[in-house]
């Protein structure tokens, strides 16, 4: 077993020790014909679960992003083990809040993927 190997089952055992909950939900997003400002979403597929890290955004790793705009100092970026699903229109429900996904990319090690790294922004809920 290789070093990524290794790394990728330290990192999900500590999440499930030390992380906190994390509920994935998956949606299809379709816009209206009359109006393309009105999005509805529907569930699409199985909910997700699992343990997860989290950090308030702002680090040095984290510059780049908000010189360019794409994620907010309100945003949070959490680190999910590999093998938790996830896509671009996906539901994020982790402390008690809604978030969307904003961004991501994942860490891979020695041919192993070891985490996903995702900036989200929580929902306004009405």
């Amino acid at each position: 077993m290789g070093i990524g190997s290794e790394l990728e089952i330290q990192f999900r055992e500590t999440c499930n020790t030390h992380g906190i909950p994390i509920a994935i939900g998956f949606f299809t997003q379709t816009y209206t014909a009359a109006d393309y400002d009105v999005e509805t979403n529907t569930a699409s597929g199985t909910n997700a679960t699992g343990s997860c890290m989290w950090f308030p955004v702002g680090n040095s790793t984290d510059e780049q992003y908000l010189t360019q705009g794409i994620i907010e100092l309100d945003d949070i970026k959490v680190l999910l083990p590999s093998g938790i699903a996830f896509s671009g229109n996906s539901s994020f429900v982790l402390r008690a809040g809604s978030y969307m996904h904003i961004k991501s990319d994942r860490f891979d090690l020695d041919g192993a993927w070891v985490y996903s790294r995702l900036y989200l922004r929580r929902r306004n809920e009405p």
